[in-house]
């Protein structure tokens, strides 16, 4: 449900490059005006590889601003697919040198609600199969892959090892869909 508490009286786009957009909204409400700073995308798609009845399959990535590596799922940019769907085939090639025979969205969520439209959609992957083994692209830093159960996701989770926020959200998004979707 959207609320009609704040009226945008002009929008400028203060920086734009393939993946996001930089921007500031002029707004008021009934007792305020002001500025709002934010970044837009067309969103990504991330995807939890499941490579046997209760494995999954996970990459090990550098991340720059942190300094360290990180225990994540698949997840990209939506760019020129522009199709969350497309998106999450071309990420798990990608950055897995696997694909899916089975691909279905489970969720989404919004990372940064405050400061960032992005809606992130979770997918769940099935029937995997390799198709290459060079992964991840050359600004990636993606270090390789860790096949792990779902307690091992738990343990990593609990020491920090996995403290990525998109992979925390879609890791609860599943368990809440297995849940809910026992036979």
């Amino acid at each position: 449900m959207v609320i009609k508490y704040s009226k945008t009286k002009k929008q400028i786009t203060l920086h734009k490059n393939s993946r996001w957009a930089y921007k500031c909204d002029h707004f008021s409400t009934a007792k305020y005006s002001g500025l709002y700073y934010y970044g837009e995308s067309k969103g990504n798609s991330l995807i939890i590889p499941i490579n046997s009845k209760n494995g999954f399959l996970m990459i090990k990535q550098y991340r720059y601003l942190k300094r360290k590596l990180s225990i994540e799922f698949p997840c990209g940019w939506i760019i020129k697919e522009k199709n969350p769907i497309l998106t999450a085939k071309k990420e798990l090639i990608e950055e897995t040198g696997y694909i899916t025979g089975k691909i279905k969205k489970i969720g989404g969520f919004e990372a940064l609600a405050g400061s960032f439209k992005n809606t992130c959609t979770v997918f769940l992957a099935k029937q995997l199969t390799k198709k290459h083994s060079d992964i991840g692209q050359k600004n990636e830093m993606i270090m390789g892959l860790k096949k792990v159960n779902a307690n091992e996701i738990e343990k990593l989770i609990g020491c920090g090892k996995i403290w990525s926020g998109q992979t925390l959200a879609a890791w609860t998004i599943y368990k809440n869909y297995i849940k809910n979707h026992k036979k």
